[in-house]
């Protein structure tokens, strides 16, 4: 039987981050090994996924310090 598994707060917050950033390694996969064209929609994208990670990841640290207080 295998043991019990319980996620905790770092193991969704590290999956939801992982699971954010998917998209950016296959537009550095695209822009190495396709040779695609970096594009200004291209910024745009990554900027704004670089910024729904850090959100996510700072209100998961709030989270975790309010049920901690």
């Amino acid at each position: 039987m295998l043991p019990e598994c319980r996620p905790t707060a770092f193991c969704s917050t590290a999956t939801a981050i992982l699971g954010a950033l998917e998209p950016l390694t296959a537009v550095l996969i695209g822009l190495l090994v396709f040779d695609e064209p970096f594009t200004t929609y291209l910024a745009i994208g990554i900027v704004l996924i670089l910024a729904a990670v850090m959100i996510i990841a700072l209100a998961q640290q709030k989270k975790r310090a309010d049920s901690l207080a």
